[in-house]
């Protein structure tokens, strides 16, 4: 029997991991212990974080990259599924969406004011392809020296779900968890009504397009603002063309909402990549709430019904 709204407590708490802050807002009941919850989340997603960060030099992914060209690695089930899921997402972009694109940041420098050259790019672009990867589960290989896989693309979208069924399993089902942008709604408001998410304007960030209001669900924006350069007067921004090595162009953001973090972070992904026209029908397609912002800045919210400006 649900407990009254009375009942139900309040308990909000932040924690930085992935390179940003995430928040969680959370309602429980009073027989459940916030804080240990708290912590064993915490703990479990900065664990999964250190075992599959390249900055880590003991993580799965470092140890893969660092036998590059020369010896496989086995891989344990959860590391598989992740895995598999790249495979997945790779083929159903027609190879836009590729783990392996990650090396592009040794020509890509957004730190600073340069572009790379043509040579430069046509030097490292051998050494992308998740369709050149070895991969017979559980062992995988990556064939060329130089040749490195990143889960950057799609980790913190899956450690969203991730604590988010660790806190369903514990029986919280009114709360909501933002990491650093990437949001996870477990459930209304105890009062029954709904969370009212912000879609960022991608060229005043303190502003937004306007609010998305999610019962339940997920929300992801991919957009050219998060990292980006300007060299005389035009915008790089860190969302690559892995089959060109090119920054894309044609969107400036793209905010999808799914029942999954990680579905809908890896279609606004693949919507940017794709560009507006294809982008459009891809998300019609699979029938996705989206909000996408063109190079214009034009906003077009689909469906408009649960969007407001």
């Amino acid at each position: 029997m649900a407990a009254p709204l009375q009942e139900k407590h309040l308990h909000e708490f932040s924690f930085s991991v992935f390179g940003g802050l995430s928040k969680i807002v959370l309602y429980h009941d009073h027989q459940l212990d916030a804080a240990e919850i708290e912590e064993s989340l915490k703990d479990d997603i900065l664990g999964f974080q250190a075992k599959y960060s390249r900055y880590d030099s003991n993580s799965v992914v470092s140890q893969i990259n660092a036998s590059s060209g020369n010896q496989s690695v086995k891989l344990d089930d959860e590391a598989s599924s992740l895995l598999d899921y790249a495979f997945t997402a790779y083929q159903q972009s027609n190879g836009l969406f590729d783990v392996t694109s990650g090396v592009l940041r040794k020509v890509w420098d957004f730190s600073a004011d340069r572009v790379p050259s043509s040579n430069e790019l046509r030097e490292i672009l051998p050494l992308i392809g998740l369709s050149k990867v070895k991969w017979e589960k559980p062992i995988v290989q990556l064939p060329l020296a130089g040749m490195e896989i990143d889960f950057g693309g799609f980790g913190k979208e899956y450690a969203v779900d991730r604590a988010a069924s660790f806190l369903l399993e514990k029986g919280i089902t009114n709360g909501m968890l933002n990491f650093s942008g990437d949001i996870r709604v477990l459930g209304p408001k105890p009062d029954g009504t709904p969370w009212k998410i912000g879609v960022t304007h991608p060229r005043k960030e303190q502003d937004v397009v306007g609010h998305i209001t999610v019962h339940q669900g997920a929300v992801a924006t991919s957009g050219d603002y998060e990292r980006y350069i300007e060299v005389e007067g035009k915008r790089y921004c860190h969302i690559l063309n892995p089959k060109t090595g090119w920054p894309v162009s044609d969107l400036q953001s793209v905010t999808v909402v799914s029942q999954a973090c990680l579905l809908a972070g890896t279609f606004s992904t693949i919507a940017m990549l794709y560009g507006e026209k294809k982008g459009k029908r891809l998300l019609a397609d699979a029938s996705l709430q989206h909000v996408m912002v063109n190079h214009q800045g034009k906003v077009r919210a689909f469906p408009s019904r649960g969007f407001c400006t």
